[in-house]
């Protein structure tokens, strides 16, 4: 997987926290090395390799090595994303050996060239050359990365934990592509999707980022949330297209899954319960019920109980950890902030108020 252009096969060691930097094993010819993508340039190429603090949380490097030149960025964002740009030109045959470790999820997208990849002598597969890859590797791997004269490539790399993906989406499930990643247990494992014009706009955007001082750390902010909010749009959007149309039973079936999710507020049936009542499986229920209602069915859950937590509340005949326990939270605690994320506002601060007010409040909050 191409982080450092050309030198592919970057691989994480550690985590401290979401927000925490992740690190990068590269097996130089002659020794090995452990440390980020940008240190790992330093130990490459040495003197000829040209290093700039961009800030406390940004460091780059460039460089010109007997036909070989580019720049790889590191950044740690503050909202629990590492960001990694690279780009990177060869006039020569670059094979290099690379020991991984185990990673967090990776996005993936890239431009130019693909790069010729082994996973423990494996059969080669091509990474990179404008598609988006999903990669995670599980245990550690040994992987060698080739490439011919002439190979030029651009690289940005998001990394982060699903759990992470989540909370910033709010989302409870992420798309069916990501959820393969994150069950298998293989070693390394990747898939990878076309990139549409969205992506491939915002890959140019962040390599001829020109914003310095205090405003470019913001930059990357935005630009790093706003890729994963359209990378997360477009494996839905793929994940919809694969979904062959539905039948009228098929719709039945949806509106049923609906029905029995409203009548069970307090006590939700599981995935496998849902699929099971009314005949489908796990995958088609969950692609078919997006497609139809336009959200997933957990999504549409939860908009469910918050609109009816509200309603209770504005009647004032249960106190706020009643109106938790009916609609399905065993903690207090989590139903306010759930109720907070949802509507702005704390639980105990709604009371009954007109229809005309509330009740169109609530009623543009439902899914």
């Amino acid at each position: 997987m191409p982080v450092l252009p050309l030198i592919s096969g970057s691989s994480y060691a550690g985590q401290a926290s979401a927000a925490s930097i992740e690190r990068t094993m590269i097996i130089h010819p002659d020794h090995p090395f452990q440390g980020t993508a940008t240190d790992c340039a330093v130990a490459t190429f040495g003197s000829e390799a040209v290093v700039e603090e961009v800030s406390p949380l940004e460091s780059r490097v460039a460089w010109d090595h007997e036909g070989y030149s580019g720049f790889v960025t590191d950044v740690s964002l503050r909202c629990g994303i590492d960001l990694c740009v690279s780009e990177g030109r060869a006039t020569r045959a670059v094979s290099l050996p690379v020991d991984g470790s185990p990673t967090n999820l990776m996005f993936i997208l890239s431009r130019g060239t693909g790069v010729s990849t082994t996973v423990n002598g494996g059969p080669s597969f091509v990474t990179g050359g404008a598609v988006l890859e999903i990669v995670q590797i599980k245990r550690p791997v040994t992987m060698v990365s080739s490439l011919l004269p002439g190979a030029h490539n651009a690289v940005v790399v998001l990394t982060l934990t699903p759990q992470r993906m989540s909370e910033l989406l709010g989302v409870a499930a992420l798309p069916a592509v990501v959820q393969k990643i994150v069950a298998n247990e293989e070693a390394y494992c990747r898939e990878a999707v076309p990139m549409g014009a969205t992506l491939f706009r915002l890959l140019e955007e962040m390599l001829a980022c020109a914003a310095a001082g205090f405003s470019r750390q913001l930059y990357l902010e935005g630009k790093g949330l706003e890729l994963l909010a359209k990378i997360f749009d477009e494996l839905n959007a793929q994940e919809q297209a694969t979904v062959p149309a539905l039948s009228p039973r098929d719709v039945q079936r949806l509106h049923k899954v609906k029905e029995t999710l409203l009548a069970r507020l307090h006590d939700p049936p599981a995935l496998s319960e849902l699929a099971r009542q009314v005949g489908l499986n796990e995958t088609k229920l969950k692609a078919a019920f997006r497609m139809h209602f336009g959200v997933p069915i957990y999504s549409h859950l939860r908009g469910r109980r918050m609109a009816e937590a509200h309603r209770l509340l504005r009647e004032r005949n249960l106190n706020v950890t009643e109106v938790a326990t009916q609609v399905g939270y065993t903690n207090p605690s989590k139903f306010a902030s759930a109720f907070r994320k949802h509507f702005g506002v704390t639980p105990s601060s709604v009371v009954r108020v007109s229809p005309g007010v509330a009740g169109e409040h609530v009623m543009a909050q439902e899914v």
